[in-house]
């Protein structure tokens, strides 16, 4: 079940609420103030709600159903369920493609059926996640292992496995690599399980030529990047001209 975040009061007397929908919890309390505090928002919405969930469930109330005026998920999704062509959402932004990766903390992964039998493996949760969920899966049933009979230890966020695998609680996990890993983990003890990985994107559901608000969408989403400390967050290409 999806959950929400939302203004601290309503922005105007508009009835209309912006619906968003986010995968993390994180991301959603990060985002909340730039949206409730935008003027063009506010002169278009009462309110802003920010829903965000990692399972099936809610990727279908949102993105199979249309339920969000804006949403950020992975391309695969979007293909998933005709998003783009039902609803007519468009792409105004886009994370870069990245690598996933098997990351150990004492040994480099192997892709063979034999290294992950007595393994203890950190998953994320959600099988919305490329790089945590769907490809290691894949990859075991490449390698005709059953899953059920993997000691699958899940976490609900990707720093949450990195946490997992640090404390010696789990043997390896599935995530991207980035920088700031080489502080905590060897890079010589990750493996590719694939590359070109597709990035997360902002799709807006474009019911009109509503190009202020679009233009204040990207606003928002380039000043969040600014803040971030991570290189990938930071690399958000617009795909619309303001």
């Amino acid at each position: 079940m999806s959950v929400k975040q939302q203004c601290d009061k309503a922005l105007s007397e508009n009835e209309n609420t912006f619906n968003i929908y986010v995968p993390t919890e994180q991301l959603a309390k990060q985002l909340i103030p730039y949206f409730c505090n935008n003027p063009i928002v506010a002169k278009q919405f009462g309110q802003v709600q920010l829903n965000w969930g990692h399972n099936m469930s809610d990727a279908l109330d949102f993105i199979g159903r249309g339920n969000a005026d804006l949403i950020m998920t992975k391309e695969n999704l979007m293909v998933a369920f005709k998003s783009e062509y039902t609803f007519n959402y468009k792409t105004l932004l886009a994370y870069p493609d990245y690598t996933a990766f098997f990351i150990s903390l004492n040994e480099k992964p192997k892709l063979e059926k034999e290294y992950f039998i007595d393994k203890r493996i950190g998953l994320l949760d959600y099988p919305s996640s490329r790089s945590g969920y769907i490809l290691p899966r894949t990859l075991f049933k490449r390698l005709n292992i059953n899953v059920d009979s993997l000691d699958i230890v899940q976490a609900n966020s990707h720093s949450a496995l990195r946490d997992l695998l640090a404390e010696g609680k789990v043997d390896v996990i599935a995530s991207y690599w980035k920088q700031d890993d080489m502080d905590r983990f060897l890079e010589n003890y990750i493996t590719p399980i694939s590359s070109k990985v597709s990035g997360s994107r902002w799709y807006f559901k474009m019911e009109t030529e509503n190009t202020e608000l679009v233009c204040a969408i990207n606003q928002i989403i380039y000043r969040h990047a600014n803040a971030q400390t991570s290189p990938y967050f930071k690399d958000v290409e617009s795909y619309v001209e303001c």
